[in-house]
């Protein structure tokens, strides 16, 4: 993809494909739940300062770089997750009896703590 891209010059190139190696490696450390989340910052800062070749320019355009590759990410995940249909719910109005029985409960009686006296 990027080799059939002439006007880029070698050094620009490696640049390039070092930052998407980067992304690619830092895409291990997301965190995972419902979705994958945002790749941490300090991942981020940590790959960085691993690195003893980039100087601090260098550095803030890695991070940036792999923020807003992130951010895009991100946003292209959750929009194709709310485009997916709604999860079934059961249809017609609750039981009131349910919700009326869950009213009438008494509350626990409160708990006595290790060590209390009567």
């Amino acid at each position: 993809m990027l080799a059939a891209r002439p006007n880029l010059d070698q050094r620009t190139l490696e640049a390039v494909l070092f930052v998407a190696r980067t992304y690619q490696d830092l895409d291990t450390c997301r965190p995972l739940g419902m979705i994958a989340g945002r790749i941490p910052i300090t991942e981020i800062w940590n790959f960085v300062d691993r690195h003893p070749g980039l100087d601090a320019e260098a550095g803030a355009v890695v991070v940036a770089a792999i923020r807003y590759m992130d951010d895009a990410d991100f946003a292209e995940r959750t929009k194709t997750r709310s485009k997916q249909p709604p999860s079934p719910t059961p249809r017609g109005p609750r039981a009131p009896i349910a919700r009326a029985a869950a009213d009438d409960v008494e509350p626990a009686p409160p708990r006595r703590t290790q060590g209390a006296t009567r």
